[in-house]
This record gives C-alpha cells, sequence and structure tokens, in this order.
C-alpha cells in the first residue's frame, strides 16, 4: 500500500496525467501522424479542435463527452476548469485539413 503511494506520488511529481486520463496508443509506423493533430482524449486526428479554459486543445465531441459525463477537469493536467466554455482553434483546424488532404 505504501508502495502504491509513493509510485503515485512519484507519476504525480514526474508530471504524468492524473489517474483515469487516457493513455496514448503504441508509436505507429512510418506514415506516423504528427501528434499536434491528434486529439489528446480520442487519439484522433481532429476535425473541430477547440480550446478549452486550461489552454489545452481537444477535439469538440472528446471534450463535450467528458463534460457530459459531469467532470469540470482538464482530462490531461486534471486542473479544475473555471468555465467548460470551448474556442475553436482555427490555426490547429487548417492544419489538421492539410493533413487529411495530403494523406488522402
Amino acid at each position: 500500500m505504501l508502495e502504491d503511494e509513493a509510485r503515485r506520488g512519484a507519476d504525480e511529481a514526474s508530471g504524468s496525467a492524473p489517474q483515469g486520463a487516457p493513455q496514448p496508443p503504441e508509436p505507429a509506423a512510418e506514415s506516423e501522424v504528427p501528434p499536434e493533430l491528434l486529439c489528446p482524449l480520442s487519439f484522433d486526428v481532429m476535425t473541430d479542435p477547440v480550446i478549452c479554459a486550461s489552454g489545452q486543445t481537444y477535439e469538440r465531441s472528446a471534450i463535450e463527452k467528458w463534460f457530459a459525463m459531469g467532470k469540470r477537469t482538464d482530462p490531461m493536467s486534471g486542473s479544475v476548469l473555471e468555465s467548460t466554455f470551448l474556442v475553436p482553434n482555427v490555426a490547429l483546424r487548417s492544419m489538421c485539413r492539410r493533413y487529411e488532404q495530403k494523406d488522402s
């Protein structure tokens, strides 16, 4: 039990995602998608990226699902969000569209 607490403390100190946060998939093959285009919740290329109150970007449908479950924290940092207001990340959306067109 103490080992678990010590391990948890070490994980928190190292900046690991909070318990229950999604874990990224294993690295992909050489045609790997640039990580900045992937939603940290769904691990898919974003089509409607939005910025939440913490400044982190997520796919709109993924973060809205998170909020619909009654959660009011940032899924990656665990910090409490003062608002669930979402702002479109227009620049990243353009990058995602260019990537999808190039990849087709």
